[in-house]
């Protein structure tokens, strides 16, 4: 019995090896602060020892990528993985998540466009103090909502690669059947009050021809939603509200419009 526990090679004493640093980590991952990366190594160092002890050519190449994906660029090991497998389209269309950080970017430059759109305006030079972590947790309640109007689950701050082109979607209903069900492209704005909806007037276009573009691009029929979330208590002027109506129904793209106020969508968490 005791000659069975003897490594008869160099790769089963490296096994052993990596077995006996992942035990440590199994102690180590009890401390809170450092569970997190202890975890993650104790998983790589039992993948890599299952490894060694397996002395398989096909065994090392999963323990490779299995590897990498704590190591690399998902991006990365993607397109790896789709050259291995021949998969030209996948570079014609690839979609992603982003960032929690680029998120916050996203809202940021958006909301430092609208104030210098306003200062323009007024011909004054003024710095609006922005609250993104705010902006984005009301951007999350009206996406709940939507879900309970739409009845489907909303894929959230999707960017999409269609050959060359890129477009990034505050929110996506994909059609799950091809040309059977349009797909929902979803563009949320915030707005500081009722007096800055003719920014968003002006941004419009832009919007609308950003899902003509992406249409083309993906060969499906799409529609559009606009949100709009108005600071304060009240959603938007009448004139407003019928200008916005006008606006939607005239566009060249199908899609409809939903208006929240900051303090509606508040209830639901503190600010």
């Amino acid at each position: 019995m005791p000659s069975q526990l003897i490594p008869i090679s160099f790769i089963e004493a490296l096994g052993g090896g990596v077995i006996a640093i992942a035990l440590l980590f199994v102690f180590i991952s009890l401390i809170p602060s450092l569970r997190g990366h202890s975890t993650r190594l104790l998983a790589l160092l039992l993948v890599a020892s299952l490894a060694l002890f397996s002395n398989h050519w096909a065994t090392y190449f999963a323990a490779l990528f299995i590897v990498a994906t704590a190591v690399t660029e998902l991006e990365f090991l993607q397109n790896l993985a789709a050259i291995i497998r021949g998969n030209k389209e996948y570079f014609q269309y690839k979609k992603e998540h982003l960032s929690r950080e680029q998120v916050e970017q996203k809202v940021e430059e958006e909301q430092k466009q609208l104030n210098a759109e306003e200062n323009h305006e007024k011909q004054t030079i003024t710095q609006a103090p922005v609250d993104v972590h705010r902006i984005i947790k009301l951007e999350q309640e009206a996406m709940k909502r939507l879900e309970i109007h739409f009845g489907e689950n909303i894929e959230r701050n999707v960017r999409i690669d269609i050959g060359s082109r890129r477009f990034e979607l505050d929110g996506l209903i994909p059609s799950v059947v091809d040309d059977m069900k349009a797909e929902t492209l979803i563009e949320v704005k915030y707005l500081r009050s009722p007096n800055s909806f003719p920014q968003f007037l002006r941004a419009f276009h832009r919007i609308e021809e950003m899902a003509r573009t992406y249409m083309k691009a993906r060969n499906k029929i799409a529609k559009l939603h606009i949100v709009l979330i108005v600071e304060g208590d009240d959603r938007l002027r009448d004139k407003q509200l019928s200008e916005l109506k006008r606006l939607v129904d005239s566009s060249g793209v199908a899609g409809g419009y939903s208006v929240f106020s900051t303090k509606e969508l508040s209830v639901d968490f503190k600010t």
